[in-house]
């Protein structure tokens, strides 16, 4: 329905715009919320006249929001907003506040920027605990220990000088769900605690450090102190990269260095066990196998992480079964 006042500006261009205004004028008055407000702050029908555009307004809004479902339907000229009345100096105030869904939205947008992804496919970027235990098995038993673990880790986990700077290490089988699940305690800690975090996807951050030797306008610095300063810091697929001496001792180990000393947790996930991580932090095309410079990094894992394993089921495999065509 078009507003009240562009129905008065067209009115007063005909001879009967008296009688006309009358009409309108009755119809909204009459209407319940209307009453309601002019009770409030003691309007009648002969101070009402100054007001009326704005209470029908408010009329209109009230009814858009009553069948509102969610933003992409909001009727309301101002988008996401429903009008409301304040009394001021004695006289009605008529201010467009952020509806529940508007508040909603920018809470969730909030939320989203506390989240930092480097190099990661954010598919996952709104799952729930809710949704990892939707995905158990009831055969999943250490699946389901897992998750609680997790949702107690969210709880309690303290970044910072009030913490003790404990991590996690979430190995398993390739498509097992390790990264879904971190998602979802990223998402915890960002909606329940406020607290930031960045999520980096391993192997295409050691390629880009790679490609930073020979391409100047490459420059990753900024990434590098964001991960060393986070309060939560999420390396996801370590060792399924082969790394370089000088990505190894100069840019992970000082990362991890610099975390474990200002008690901030380091979180990682990883196809690999502990032994075979290290064979594999161990062995660089450079120098070949070099434990010592290995057992520095692997220090600051086993001495700093809770150790998780998930059972070895490939969701990824099960969730595109039905979409794989084989011709053998």
């Amino acid at each position: 329905m078009e507003p009240i006042g562009k129905q008065f500006d067209k009115l007063k261009a005909r001879k009967n715009f008296r009688e006309i205004y009358e009409q309108e004028k009755h119809r909204i008055i009459n209407d319940t919320l209307v009453k309601q407000i002019m009770e409030k702050f003691e309007l009648t029908d002969e101070n009402v006249g100054p007001y009326l555009t704005q209470l029908d307004n408010v009329r209109m809004s009230h009814d858009n929001c009553q069948n509102c479902n969610g933003l992409s339907e909001c009727a309301n000229q101002l988008h996401g907003h429903k009008i409301f009345v304040q009394k001021y100096n004695g006289a009605p105030v008529f201010t467009n506040k952020p509806c529940k869904f508007l508040i909603e939205e920018t809470e969730r947008k909030k939320q989203q920027k506390m989240i930092k992804s480097y190099y990661v496919n954010e598919e996952l970027r709104n799952i729930s605990f809710k949704d990892v235990r939707e995905d158990i098995k009831d055969e999943e038993k250490r699946r389901s220990r897992i998750l609680e673990f997790l949702i107690l880790y969210a709880k309690e986990v303290a970044p910072g000088k009030e913490g003790d700077g404990i991590g996690i290490y979430l190995y398993g089988w390739f498509g097992s769900g390790k990264t879904f699940m971190m998602w979802a305690l990223m998402n915890y800690l960002s909606q329940k605690r406020g607290i930031n975090s960045i999520i980096v996807y391993v192997p295409d951050f050691v390629r880009e450090l790679k490609s930073s030797f020979n391409n100047k306008e490459i420059n990753i610095e900024d990434k590098i102190n964001a991960m060393k300063e986070v309060p939560i810091l999420v390396l996801d697929d370590i060792g399924a990269e082969s790394l370089t001496p000088w990505v190894r001792d100069e840019v992970i180990g000082p990362l991890l260095d610099f975390r474990v000393n200002h008690k901030l947790p380091t979180l990682f996930t990883s196809n690999k066990n502990l032994k075979d991580l290290h064979d594999s932090l161990a062995f660089t095309s450079a120098n070949g196998k070099e434990n010592q410079k290995a057992d520095r990094i692997m220090e600051r894992i086993e001495n700093y992480c809770n150790v998780l394993h998930t059972e070895d089921r490939n969701r990824r495999k099960e969730k595109n079964a039905h979409k794989l065509v084989r011709i053998e």
